[in-house]
């Protein structure tokens, strides 16, 4: 998870979750380790293969956060520091 305005360095994620590389699922893939709509995954893992890795300049720039519900057509807006307790993440640098 990172800021919607920057991109991740797929090799700093590989290094985060101990993989030799990494590289963006596809719509099959994401729907069989998510449940959600592509490209409206909230930034939680409810599945035990999908590790969560946060870039800690997310919990840096603003007091909330807003994402898709698992759906294109439903959002929330979560306070940072009430999702940081929520999400179980592994802080790592990952963006580029």
């Amino acid at each position: 998870m990172l800021p919607a305005d920057r991109q991740a360095d797929l090799s700093k994620v590989a290094a985060a979750v101990g993989g030799r590389r990494a590289s963006l699922t596809s719509p099959a893939e994401t729907d069989a380790l998510t449940g959600c709509v592509f490209g409206a995954i909230p930034p939680f893992s409810f599945h035990p293969d999908l590790t969560l890795v946060v870039d800690p300049l997310l919990f840096e720039r603003y007091p909330d956060i807003a994402f898709n519900a698992g759906r294109l057509d439903r959002s929330v807006i979560l306070n940072i520091e009430d999702y940081r307790t929520l999400c179980s993440a592994n802080v790592v640098k990952i963006i580029q």
